[in-house]
């Protein structure tokens, strides 16, 4: 097996393994065993548990940067309303649920790695709003100001509840799901929302 799909092999037994049981009493025997490679394998790759806790956090945010499509600046309410859904159905798919579960579970052991997602998911997350902010004639920082505060009125609601388990994540990956009536009605709101500011 190529190198680059070995260490990807590992990185998504240590996700699996790390959600299912937690991250402290996840071994790497484990991981190896989930794998299906040697302990001596991961730590050829991964120096610690903590570098593997990591690369998921990496590969979150960049599947997270993936899969948020362009906005563009002159978009107007059927692409921003598109935009909307698909952040709604990123931000609550399971799997992000899952290490947003994880990072906070662990933030009194890994506090930057936890400050490290928040700050890096919401630059992802904002940084379209922003732009289509600007091209609308809001500049510098009352761009980001106003694209922080549209999203966390979009995902927030949506994202709490995943995270108590008042509803369901996304079971599909990103893409795959057809939004629940309540993220649907948020979408437009937002939407709606933005519209009219602008």
């Amino acid at each position: 097996m190529p190198v680059a799909n070995k260490t990807e092999q590992i990185i998504d037994a240590a996700k699996a393994t790390f959600l299912t049981v937690g991250y402290r009493a996840t071994s790497m025997d484990l991981i190896a065993e989930r794998a299906k490679v040697t302990k001596r394998t991961i730590y050829n790759n991964f120096k610690s548990k903590e570098q593997l806790l990591e690369a998921v956090i990496d590969g979150t945010l960049a599947r997270l940067s993936d899969r948020l499509a362009p906005l563009p600046t002159d978009a107007g309410q059927p692409k921003l309303l598109r935009f909307a859904e698909t952040l709604v159905e990123l931000i609550c798919w399971d799997g992000a649920i899952g290490v947003q579960r994880l990072v906070i579970a662990e933030a009194d052991t890994f506090p930057k790695l936890g400050a490290r997602l928040v700050k890096e998911s919401s630059e992802i997350m904002e940084k379209p709003i922003a732009s289509w902010w600007a091209a609308q004639g809001h500049k510098g920082p009352a761009a980001t100001s106003l694209a922080r505060e549209w999203v966390n009125r979009l995902t927030a609601p949506a994202r709490l509840d995943r995270l108590l388990g008042r509803r369901r994540p996304y079971s599909e990956e990103p893409g795959g799901n057809a939004l629940d009536a309540l993220d649907r009605a948020a979408a437009r709101d937002a939407v709606s929302y933005l519209v009219n500011l602008a």
